[in-house]
């Protein structure tokens, strides 16, 4: 059951909902529906503006967007920048919607007008509360912080390393991660990052990059230089204060796998985490990504980690039906995507392979497939990155996930019953 949203005149509000992705916009409709919203949905950056433009030809501008961050041609950011040249829409509230860390910084969505960025999947309450948030939101504030995420949904605790020197951030740091059930080592610069690594398993590195002694990237250079002989790679996430463009390349430039600004929310630390850290193991051999491709054979039958369908049910209000009809919309998407995927690997397009990578990331990522994500996220990461030399072997383990993905998928939309 969706709790109640209170002092927020939700029903009978104009909503464009924008978002290329069958299933989002299928599980944002679910939600705002009940509410009785007026809703208008679009699968693409362009038919964004066209409604909106409509919409201000008629004098019934939008009261809401809610603006999907990466879609192919024209992605949320630049529709954002749009809408400013729009007179009637100037006033109408943007809430993006974005993978964990790629939101961009504040100052853009300042800048953009974007009141407010919530991160995919997300659930009903979710939802529903920061939508309350806005609408009740003081007089003259512009981008505001959404709502805290519940504890629901998050995987299993991680032994994670935080190399951190200012005692601040660290503290601030360890209480998010320990509340979560984290284990969490602390270092306080980079040279003792890598002398506890050499010490002691864990799954995944919060890296700070300028400490003392030995900076992140330093440390992070050290790390893989000892990778060389291990084999093994250890996912590492930056942490900085700068937040500026082209930060985030720098630090995948430096051997990082992804990078979340400061000061630290800690929502979107908590799903970097989970989805970064899905990667590792939790005895600290090879991921799944390490491993040759000739040495897993799949089930018959998926393994139970292929997906979280109970989750999912639950996600969209526990209505069991519309699960597996989204189920079904799904299976052919990840298919179309997988392939997409393989043709931009074969053809060395890394821009390609990022777009298609983060479409399959952001879907799958509905259904808690944690290892689909992650995989996606690696190839993601290679395409911005402008470097494919190991995207066959990640793309070899992807195509078996996605695999296992769908017939658990299969299998759950042709049961009459499942639990919800």
């Amino acid at each position: 059951m969706i709790p109640q949203v209170h002092a927020a005149p939700i029903a009978g509000l104009s909503v464009l909902v924008v978002d290329d992705n069958e299933v989002n916009r299928r599980l944002i409709e679910k939600t705002l529906r009940r509410w009785r919203t007026k809703l208008t949905l679009v699968d693409s950056g362009q038919k964004a503006l066209d409604a909106l433009t409509a919409a201000e030809d008629r004098g019934e501008p939008f009261t809401l967007v809610l603006l999907d961050a990466h879609m192919p041609s024209m992605d949320g950011f630049e529709v954002a920048r749009r809408m400013q040249t729009l007179t009637k829409s100037r006033s109408t509230l943007v809430m993006m919607l974005s993978s964990a860390g790629d939101a961009g910084d504040g100052a853009r969505s300042r800048e953009l007008g974007i009141t407010m960025t919530l991160v995919k999947p997300i659930g009903p309450s979710d939802l529903l509360r920061a939508i309350g948030q806005l609408l009740t939101r003081p007089p003259g504030s512009d981008f505001i912080q959404p709502p805290a995420a519940p504890a629901a949904g998050f995987g299993r605790p991680r032994r994670i390393l935080l190399a951190e020197d200012n005692p601040t951030n660290r503290i601030l740091a360890l209480r998010i991660l320990e509340k979560r059930g984290h284990k969490v080592l602390v270092a306080e610069n980079g040279k003792e990052a890598v002398d506890l690594l050499e010490q002691h398993e864990v799954d995944l590195v919060l890296m700070d990059v300028q400490m003392p002694v030995m900076g992140g990237f330093e440390a992070t250079v050290a790390i893989r230089e000892r990778e060389r002989s291990t084999g093994r790679h250890m996912p590492i996430i930056a942490m900085t204060a700068h937040a500026m463009k082209g930060d985030r390349e720098r630090c995948l430039e430096a051997g990082m796998d992804d990078y979340i600004s400061k000061p630290v929310d800690s929502a979107m630390l908590l799903a970097l985490v989970d989805r970064v850290g899905s990667a590792a193991t939790a005895s600290g051999a090879p991921s799944m990504l390490e491993v040759p491709a000739t040495a897993r054979q799949a089930p018959a039958v998926p393994p139970p980690d292929a997906c979280d369908v109970d989750a999912f049910i639950e996600r969209v209000g526990g209505d069991a039906d519309l699960a597996r009809e989204l189920a079904v919309l799904f299976i052919p998407d990840a298919i179309r995507l997988v392939g997409r995927i393989r043709d931009a690997v074969d053809a060395a397009e890394p821009e390609r392979l990022r777009q298609e990578a983060h479409a399959l990331k952001g879907a799958a990522g509905n259904f808690g497939a944690a290892r689909v994500v992650a995989a996606s996220l690696d190839l993601e990461m290679m395409g911005r990155a402008g470097d494919l030399s190991g995207s066959k072997a990640v793309l070899a383990s992807l195509e078996e996930d996605a695999s296992q993905l769908v017939e658990a998928l299969r299998l759950f939309a042709e049961t009459p019953s499942c639990a919800s």
